[in-house]
């Protein structure tokens, strides 16, 4: 199915199967029909992502956890189709310093996207993240209103540290 899909279209989006578990075959299909290009990045959540080519057409593996999905695909998934359908001017989105009213644990090693919820009280932004961060709990992004985004070398961070900010301004 993916060979033939990739016979007419430009890009070809999955989601699920993308890691390295039992019943994960994105990888090794990729691998046999067309060419990996990157797999495995070091974001949280999202690490499990798959990209490369299947004949013609552009291939991207996405995690199958909803969170990791959604992260993806606002971070990596957007600005693909926004750049093949030929928007000019593309940029990244604008981040913000938003002074964090809760601690949040963190390893360096990897970038991570902690789902949040903004406020400004007198000019200033402050930001909680939401309760029970996991890749799989999908009220975690139905709650937020933004991603704290932190850098791969950042480590944890303290109640009045401040932290950087992406608005969830919807997929347009």
């Amino acid at each position: 199915a993916l060979d033939s899909a990739s016979q007419d279209h430009q890009l070809i989006i999955t989601s699920g199967g993308a890691s390295t578990g039992r019943h994960d075959h994105i990888a090794n299909v990729l691998k046999d029909l067309g060419e990996v290009h990157a797999w495995r990045l070091a974001i949280k959540p999202g690490r499990p992502l798959a990209f490369g080519q299947l004949g013609p057409a552009l291939f991207l593996g996405l995690p199958g956890n909803p969170v990791a999905a959604m992260i993806t695909f606002y971070q990596l998934v957007q600005p693909a189709l926004k750049y093949l359908m030929g928007h000019d001017g593309y940029k990244l989105p604008t981040l913000f310093k938003a002074k964090c009213t809760a601690p949040i644990t963190k390893r360096p090693g990897r970038m991570e996207f902690q789902r949040g919820f903004y406020n400004s009280r007198n000019g200033e932004l402050s930001v909680k993240p939401t309760p029970h961060q996991g890749s799989g709990i999908l009220s975690s992004m139905s709650k937020a209103n933004c991603l704290i985004v932190l850098d791969m070398d950042q480590k944890s961070i303290k109640v009045d540290d401040y932290v950087n900010i992406q608005l969830m301004e919807g997929l347009v």
